[in-house]
This record gives C-alpha cells, sequence and structure tokens, in this order.
C-alpha cells in the first residue's frame, strides 16, 4: 500500500518510510552534557591539570564554555568514541593503551549509568506532526 506524502510543494508515492531516531524522530542535544560529564570525570580519575582538562574537553568535542555544538568524537559511535578518548590518553598520560581502554570503558559506563537520559528526550522539531499524518494517510 503506497501513501501521498508532500513535501515543500512536491506530492510523492510512498511505499514505506524508514526512519532512524538520532535526530529524526527524537533530539538527542544532551550529548554534550553527556560527554562533559564523562571528560570531567576521566580529569578527576587522573587529576589531570586544569589546562590539560581543557584541552581532553576540546577533543571530545567540547570548547569548554556552555553552549558549545557537537562535533570531534560526539557523532562517534560508543566505541569508536571509546578508542580515540583511550588511544589520546595514552598519548597524553602514563596509562597504556590498555590501562587507557580500561579506564574510558569504566568511566563511561558509570556516567552513562548514572545519567538521566530519559529525562532529556524530546521529540524532534515536527516528528509527532509528521507521524500523525502518515498514519491519517493510510501508513503504518
Amino acid at each position: 500500500m503506497s501513501v501521498r506524502v508532500r513535501v515543500d510543494d512536491a506530492c510523492y508515492r510512498v511505499e514505506g518510510c524508514l526512519l532512524d531516531k538520532d535526530g529524526t524522530l527524537l533530539s538527542f542535544d544532551h550529548w554534550l552534557q553527556v560527554m562533559r560529564v564523562r571528560a570531567e570525570r576521566l580529569a578527576s580519575t587522573l587529576s589531570l591539570s586544569p589546562a590539560a582538562g581543557r584541552q581532553l574537553l576540546s577533543f571530545m568535542g567540547l570548547n569548554g564554555e556552555a553552549g558549545t555544538r557537537p562535533s570531534g568524537i560526539i557523532p562517534m559511535p560508543r566505541s569508536e568514541a571509546e578508542a580515540a578518548v583511550a588511544g589520546y590518553l595514552s598519548e597524553m598520560t602514563q596509562l597504556t593503551p590498555t590501562e587507557a581502554a580500561d579506564l574510558v570503558r569504566t568511566v563511561f559506563a558509570s556516567v552513562d549509568a548514572a545519567f538521566p537520559f530519559e529525562a532529556h528526550l524530546r521529540p524532534t522539531v515536527g516528528a509527532e506532526a509528521f507521524l500523525r499524518a502518515l498514519r491519517s494517510a493510510g501508513g503504518r
């Protein structure tokens, strides 16, 4: 079954829609906060100097100021982000690559377990209206 979907001034016949959640249906603007907490926890655990802590924040996609845009490792899949941070820390500190990887994995998991993700999830602007319109046009 196809439905008609209007985008701007064009009309399309659609057989199906595949939508991901990342920024399409749900807003993930909390990642700046999550990454900041992860970086601060790593800096604290390693007793990094304030300058080294700021460098770590910058590497992890934050410039140390509130309201910065996601960049750096923030958009990466978690395993790639962990590997990148571990590599950075093993070069920046006396940690071996294995020690850095273990520390990063532990800190990320600890922060994520305590972070109230569900309190930060919001539908992307227009997502609910789109899904309602799709349903009313016969889509499932």
